[in-house]
C-alpha cells in the first residue's frame, strides 16, 4: 500500500473522490518520507563509526606495524575488512585475504595508490575509502569524483595548504601580470636610480593621490604632454580619462607593488602632511626637488615699484620662485638651496599646516635655474620656458616724472602668476 504504484492506481480509481483519498495519499507518502529520513541517518551514523574506527590511533598504529612485517590477527583483518567494504555481515573471502594483506605489507596500498585503483567499494552511495597521499587521514568519497581524478587523492586540507605558498615579489609581479588587461612597469619606483625615476618621484610627491592599491595623476588639459610622459615612462597601455568639468586629464591604475615601493619614499596616502625628503643618491637630488616645483612650485614675473629719496621712481621687471609643503619637508629643501650660496629665509604662514619658501632676485633666480635644470631631461616645458623668459627680461627703470605716480607710498609690489 506505500509503494508508488499503489498509490497512483489507488488514485486513478477514485479520482472522484476529493477529500479522503487525498488526505490518505499524503499521510502515506509523509511517512515514507520519515522512514527514509532514519534510514539514511543510520548509514550516515555507520559511516561515520566506521571512519572513526579507521582513524583512530590504534588502527593507525596496527596498519603501520602491519607495513613493517608484523602480522595481525584474523579478528584485526576482519575488523579492517569490515570497515573498508561497509557492511554488517562480513564477506571475508580469500582475494580479500590477499589484497588485504599485500596492502598492509606495503605490496600496495588499495586506499592510496591512484584514483582507479580501489579494491573495495563501499556499499552506501557507490563511494569509496580514500586515504589523503599527505596526512593519510581516511575519508569517504564518491566513487565517479575518483574516477574523474587525475593526481593523487588529497583531503581539502591538504590540498589548500598545498595552494598556500610563498612567492617572491618577481613571481607575484608575473602572476599580477598574467592577469592584467593592461600592462606597466610596476618595478619602476623600486630603485630610485636614474634621473627619471626620481623626477616623477617627486612631481608624484605633489600631485599624485595614493590610495591603499590605486595610483592617480591628474593634470591640466594644458600639460596633458607632460602626462603622456608619465605614461610612457612607467609603460602603461591603459587609456586615460577626460574630467571636462575640472577641465583636466589623468591617468589612473591599480598595482600593490608600485604603492609598496612609493611608500619606502614617503609618498603615501594623504601625503600632504606626512611626505619627508627621501633618502636617494646626492647627484639625483635637484631632478627630485625639480619634480616638486613642477607639481607643487610657483614662477611669477614681478614689477616692482619703489620711490627713492630724491623722488625718482624705480621699476624692477623680474620674477619670484616659491614651493610649498609641509615644514619638515621644506626645511630640507631649503637646506639643499643654502648650500647654493642662498639665504636662509623664514617659511610663510608659519604655524600652520602648509608652509612656502620664496626667492626673488635675478641673482637667486640664477643660481636655482641652475641648480634645478643641471642635466635635466625632463621637465615641465611652460615652467622652464617662463623661468627663461624671466632671467632674460630682467631690467630696471627710472622714471624723473613725479606726476606718472601720484601715490605717497614708498614701495608697491605687482605680482602676475605665470606657471
Amino acid at each position: 500500500m506505500i509503494n508508488g504504484e499503489y498509490l497512483s492506481s489507488e488514485k486513478d480509481k477514485s479520482s472522484n473522490d476529493s477529500g479522503r483519498d487525498n488526505e490518505d495519499e499524503f499521510m502515506i507518502t509523509r511517512h515514507h518520507s520519515e522512514e527514509t529520513k532514519k534510514k539514511m541517518s543510520l548509514v550516515r551514523l555507520e559511516r561515520k563509526e566506521r571512519l572513526g574506527y579507521l582513524n583512530s590511533p590504534e588502527t593507525r598504529k596496527k596498519i603501520g606495524e602491519a607495513q613493517k612485517g608484523k602480522r595481525l590477527s584474523e579478528k584485526t583483518k576482519v575488523k579492517l575488512s569490515l570497515a573498508l567494504k561497509g557492511k554488517k555481515k562480513p564477506s571475508f573471502t580469500e582475494e580479500h585475504k590477499r589484497k588485504l594483506s599485500e596492502a598492509l605489507k606495503g605490496r600496495s596500498q588499495p586506499w592510496n595508490s591512484g584514483p582507479k585503483c580501489h579494491f573495495w567499494k563501499g556499499g552506501i552511495s557507490g563511494k569509496s575509502l580514500v586515504s589523503c597521499t599527505d596526512c593519510g587521514k581516511i575519508n569517504s568519497v564518491r566513487g565517479d569524483f575518483l574516477r574523474k581524478l587525475k593526481h593523487p587523492y588529497r583531503c581539502l586540507c591538504c590540498a589548500i595548504k598545498r595552494r598556500i605558498v610563498i612567492i617572491t615579489p618577481e613571481q607575484r609581479m608575473k602572476l599580477s601580470l598574467a592577469h592584467r588587461r593592461y600592462l606597466l612597469d610596476e618595478t619602476f619606483f623600486s630603485k630610485i636610480n636614474t634621473e627619471k625615476k626620481a623626477y616623477w618621484l617627486g612631481f608624484l610627491s605633489g600631485d599624485g593621490a595614493i590610495t591603499e592599491n590605486k595610483i592617480r595623476l591628474r593634470l591640466a588639459n594644458k600639460d596633458i604632454a607632460h602626462l603622456m610622459k608619465f605614461k610612457t615612462v612607467i609603460k602603461w597601455t591603459g587609456r586615460d580619462y577626460q574630467k571636462e568639468k575640472n577641465h583636466a586629464t589623468e591617468v589612473v591604475f591599480r598595482s600593490f607593488k608600485m604603492v609598496e615601493d612609493l611608500a619606502c619614499y614617503f609618498v603615501t596616502p594623504r601625503k600632504t602632511f606626512t611626505v619627508r625628503f627621501p633618502d636617494i643618491p646626492k647627484h639625483l637630488e635637484n631632478h627630485f626637488i625639480r619634480g616638486v616645483f613642477d607639481a607643487d612650485g610657483c614662477i611669477n614675473k614681478s614689477k616692482r615699484v619703489r620711490r627713492g629719496d630724491s623722488g625718482q621712481i624705480y621699476i624692477s621687471y623680474g620674477g619670484e620662485f616659491n614651493i610649498e609643503g609641509n615644514c619638515e619637508f621644506l626645511t630640507v629643501v631649503q637646506s639643499r638651496f643654502v648650500a647654493l650660496g642662498l639665504p636662509v629665509g623664514s617659511l610663510d604662514y608659519p604655524g600652520k599646516r602648509i608652509n612656502r619658501i620664496r626667492y626673488g632676485g635675478v641673482n637667486q633666480l640664477r643660481k636655482l635655474y641652475g641648480y634645478l635644470y643641471k642635466n635635466g631631461t625632463v621637465f615641465l616645458e611652460r615652467k622652464k620656458e617662463l623661468f627663461e623668459e624671466i632671467l632674460k627680461n630682467y631690467h630696471h627703470e627710472i622714471i624723473r616724472d613725479k606726476n606718472l605716480f601720484p601715490f605717497s607710498s614708498t614701495t608697491e609690489f605687482v605680482m602676475k602668476s605665470e606657471a
